[in-house]
C-alpha cells in the first residue's frame, strides 16, 4: 500500500515477526521436546486464556504437562530459555531510537507473561516505546475490535495518525477497520525498508 507519510504521528508495532522472529522449533530442540506437541499446546483454549491474562503461569504449566514430558525441573529451564524462540531482529530494533525523534512508538502484542518477561530481558521495551499494550496485561487479543479501541483510549491517540505494522492479515484488516494505516509485514526485509524510508525523512 501507499503510505501517507505527512499525516503519521504514531507508529504501532506488533512484536512477533515484526521486531523479533518466531521460531518455536529452535526452542523445542533446545528443550529436547516434540515440536508438534508443543504447537498443539499453543493451540489450546487454555493457552489463549493465558494470553488474555485469565490463567496463571502455574495453570499454563499444568496444561503443558498434558502434551509434553514436562518435569518440575523443566520450569526454570523454560523461563530461562523461551527467549530462544524469538531471535531478535537487531537491525530493526536499532532503528527505533532514531524513529522516536519524530514519531511516538507503541508496542501492540498478543503475548503472555512468560514470553514477554523473557524477551524483556533482551529488549528494553519500556525505554524504546512511548507505550506498551500486551494482551495478557489488558485482557483483550487482536483482532478483537476492543483491543484497537483500547490502545487508542489508553494512549489518547487519533486513529488517523497511526501507521501499524503486523504480520497477520486478520490483525491488519482489523487495523484498517479501526481507521489506521496498516501494513502487513511479510519478512524482515519488508519492515526494514519501510523503517529506513521513514528514518530518511527525519
Amino acid at each position: 500500500m501507499n503510505i501517507c507519510k505527512y499525516c503519521i504521528s504514531d507508529l504501532v508495532f506488533d512484536l512477533g515477526n515484526v521486531l523479533v522472529a518466531v521460531d518455536y522449533r529452535r526452542f523445542t530442540d533446545f528443550m529436547d521436546w516434540d515440536y508438534d506437541q508443543f504447537m498443539r499446546f499453543l493451540a489450546t483454549d487454555l493457552f489463549r486464556d493465558f494470553e488474555c491474562g485469565r490463567r496463571t503461569e502455574a495453570e499454563c504449566f499444568r496444561e503443558m504437562a498434558k502434551f509434553l514430558s514436562l518435569k518440575e525441573s523443566d520450569i526454570p529451564r523454560y523461563r530461562a530459555n523461551i527467549h530462544r524462540a524469538f531471535p531478535l531482529w537487531r537491525e530493526i530494533l536499532e532503528l527505533l531510537p532514531e524513529l522516536r525523534k519524530k514519531y511516538r512508538l507503541y508496542l501492540f502484542s498478543n503475548t503472555n507473561s512468560l514470553d514477554f518477561n523473557a524477551i524483556s530481558r533482551h529488549i528494553p521495551f519500556r525505554e524504546l516505546f512511548d507505550g506498551v499494550y500486551t494482551s495478557f496485561e489488558r485482557g483483550c487479543l487482536k483482532p478483537e475490535p476492543e483491543a484497537y479501541e483500547h490502545i487508542m483510549r489508553l494512549f489518547s491517540r487519533d486513529p488517523g495518525g497511526i501507521l501499524y505494522f503486523d504480520d497477520r492479515p486478520e490483525n491488519i484488516e482489523a487495523g484498517i477497520r479501526a481507521g489506521w494505516q496498516s501494513v502487513r509485514i511479510e519478512n524482515r526485509e519488508s519492515i526494514g525498508k519501510i523503517i529506513r524510508d521513514l528514518c530518511e525523512d527525519l
